[in-house]
């Protein structure tokens, strides 16, 4: 696959990504526990990789 392919690969996922996120925090929203819980996992796996990024400066 070519460069450009790779991208516009990465960028749908990135894109899906970020819509099934939507999705769960609407359904969390509405008192989905299960999907609560995947959306507060979700937060803390940003966090660490944020705090991880950070620290290596």
């Amino acid at each position: 696959m070519s460069v450009r392919g790779d991208s516009d690969l990465h960028k749908n996922m990135l894109y899906q990504l970020s819509v099934d996120n939507q999705k769960d925090i609407l359904a969390a929203g509405k008192g989905d526990k299960a999907t609560e819980e995947r959306v507060i996992a979700r937060q803390d796996a940003a966090i660490a990789v944020t705090a991880v990024a950070a620290g290596e400066r």
